[in-house]
């Protein structure tokens, strides 16, 4: 439930926010019904918490919240289909275990430091979770769809840290630019070897070679 506050606009405010003049709560203009928007941008507001979204924005398909104060993923619709956390304060994934619609998915610039939470969210085609503190990439063994992942600038110190990425058939864009890793000499042939199904690494073509089957988006006849 919402509360209308006096403005030079219509604004909206979920009614757990008691300090109006505050800009740490969710506050943003809208025309309309706020249940049938489908795009909210909130970047930018120096937020630090989020509350009601769920309940206020029914069929929200487009989230941003990039470039706040948040430190906790919360209250966020379940219909969406592309959300934008990067750039806020979150030490781990949580609150998207019903998110089964979620395609695209920004988590970099945080401060996360294991990938969890995320086994629900198998639609998952892109996920970025650049600039954070992994150490090992494991975990998105059961996001089959996902196509592409960038994970540079982290902490992942050897191609061991990305093998599990090998069951991940349809993964084909892959960038670890920025890891210690990627500092090695025989960092990219370890991943031709290591994960054959890439078309591209740290944003260079990979050569063809017989380990690698064909894209899924290639079709014969």
């Amino acid at each position: 439930r919402l509360n209308t506050t006096a403005a030079s606009e219509d604004w909206w405010r979920t009614d757990n926010v008691n300090d109006e003049s505050s800009s740490e709560g969710v506050s943003h203009p809208f025309e309309g019904n706020p249940n049938f928007r489908q795009e909210l941008d909130l970047s930018g507001q120096c937020l630090s918490y989020i509350a009601g979204l769920s309940s206020t924005y029914v069929a929200l398909t487009n989230l941003s919240l990039s470039n706040n104060a948040i430190q906790k993923m919360e209250s966020l619709p379940h219909s969406l289909k592309r959300l934008d956390f990067s750039h806020n304060l979150l030490r781990e994934i949580s609150g998207l275990e019903q998110h089964f619609h979620l395609t695209s998915l920004d988590l970099s610039h945080n401060s996360i430091s294991r990938i969890t939470g995320l086994e629900s969210c198998t639609g998952l085609t892109d996920l970025s979770v650049a600039s954070n503190q992994l150490a090992a990439v494991t975990d998105l063994e059961l996001l089959d769809r996902l196509s592409r992942l960038d994970v540079s600038n982290n902490r992942v110190g050897a191609a061991e840290g990305l093998r599990t990425l090998s069951l991940n058939g349809r993964l084909l864009f892959l960038d670890t630019r920025g890891n210690p890793c990627a500092r090695r000499p025989n960092h990219r042939q370890q991943l031709i070897s290591m994960l054959p199904q890439l078309a591209f690494l740290d944003g260079a073509k990979m050569p063809r070679n017989g380990l690698r089957p064909p894209s899924p988006n290639n079709h014969s006849g």
